[in-house]
This record gives structure tokens, C-alpha cells and sequence, in this order.
């Protein structure tokens, strides 16, 4: 997708942490001569808020393993945090909470074609301060005193 993109000057891939698939990503980076991704180590926790508000759009990639259907990482909640609009590339849960709560876009792993179209689509989309307000609103669904009464509930019954 970087590839495909790579002549537009206002898409940037900033890639920062260890995952497993680093080396493999950097190798295509390198191949390709790829100008309009950045490939950084990880970060202190601290520093996380900083490059994720320097963003316009998240994104987060979970395995195709069926375990991973029902996890919400916790780069999830930072990028709520920072009112990011996403886009998953996932199933399941975090899937349906993107749609459902029209914080960004879902797009099947794997499916390079409809991650380009997204990716155009948002970035010339007027719906990102929708997804931005829409992500600010989610996230209050998140804090410890939500939770607690949700959890109350669940215990109580």
C-alpha cells in the first residue's frame, strides 16, 4: 500500500515499536525505496501521546488468530485518548466497535486494495472530525468509573 501511495506527498507511514514483522517491513522499505515510511524503535510510554497526536489517522493491525477477535490492545485506548480517527485491520470485536461507533474505517487483513481505498478515502474525507469527536465520545465509555458501574452490574445480577 506504501508503494502504491508513495507519490502522493502528504501520506506518510510512520511505523514505531519491536513487532514481530519489523525486519520483514524494513526489508520491503529498503526494496522498494519506500521515502514515505519511517521505521522507529520503540518508545517510552511517555513519548507515545506525543507521536500519536502528531498523526492524522491510526491504525491498528491485529493477527488473523481467532483469539485476537475479541482483544482491544492497548494502543486502542491511547489512540482514543488522543481523539484519532482508525483504522482496523482486524475481525471481531474491535472490528465491530470501529463500525458501530463510527470512530474510523475496518478493513480485512490482508486486503491491500481496500486499505489504499481507505486510506485515500479518509484522508480526503470532511469525516475525520467526525471520527476525531465520535473517538473522544467512545473513550468516555472506557474510564474506571464506567467500567466499575458496568462491572457492578454484571457481578450484581
Amino acid at each position: 500500500v506504501a508503494d502504491k501511495l508513495k507519490d502522493i506527498p502528504n501520506i506518510l507511514f510512520y511505523i514505531v515499536g519491536e513487532g514481530p514483522d519489523k525486519q520483514r517491513i524494513e526489508s520491503i522499505r529498503k526494496n522498494k525505496n519506500l521515502t514515505n515510511v519511517m521505521i522507529y524503535p520503540a518508545q517510552k510510554r511517555e513519548t507515545m501521546p506525543i507521536l500519536i497526536s502528531a498523526a492524522d489517522i491510526c491504525t491498528v493491525f491485529l493477527s488473523s488468530q481467532p483469539i485476537f477477535e475479541i482483544a482491544l490492545p492497548t494502543k486502542f485506548y491511547e489512540y482514543l485518548a488522543c481523539s484519532k480517527p482508525l483504522i482496523g485491520i482486524c475481525r471481531g470485536e474491535l472490528a465491530d466497535i470501529i463500525t458501530k461507533n463510527q470512530i474510523g474505517e475496518k478493513c480485512e487483513i490482508g486486503n491491500c486494495e481496500q486499505l489504499y481505498q481507505i486510506i485515500i478515502n479518509m484522508t480526503n474525507s470532511h469525516e475525520i472530525t467526525m471520527y476525531e469527536r465520535n473517538s473522544k465520545l467512545l473513550l468516555r465509555q472506557f474510564t474506571i468509573s464506567e467500567l466499575s458501574t458496568l462491572f457492578r452490574e454484571i457481578v450484581t445480577v
